[in-house]
């Protein structure tokens, strides 16, 4: 989470059941899983989580534009960074190529 937390060695942290029925009117059967740590596990306190970490999008015609499907959320104010990538025009990456079907 984006708050932060730890799981301290040898603590449970989680529960795993498995369920198994054999025909209609069979015996069922139930194995259940304890999940322990086996060693400490910090997530520090500040981190921000994102719906994904790598989003591909295809643009529309110029001057178009298309929603990001992406969604970050962060247990304090933090600055955020992002880049763009993709085939560029010119030497200084700023410029990105047409692949439509026609230029304008």
């Amino acid at each position: 989470s984006a708050g932060g937390g730890s799981i301290t060695p040898r603590s449970s942290f989680g529960v795993l059941i498995l369920r198994l029925t054999i025909g209609y009117y069979s015996d069922d059967f139930q194995f259940v899983w304890n999940i322990y740590a086996l060693s400490a596990v910090v997530e520090p306190a500040g981190g921000c989580g994102v719906s994904a970490p790598d989003v591909t999008v295809t643009l529309p015609d110029y001057p178009g534009s298309v929603p990001i499907p992406l969604t970050v959320y962060c247990a304090k104010s933090q600055n955020l960074g992002y880049y763009l990538s993709g085939t560029t025009a010119d030497a200084g990456n700023s410029i990105f190529t047409n692949t439509a079907s026609f230029s304008p």
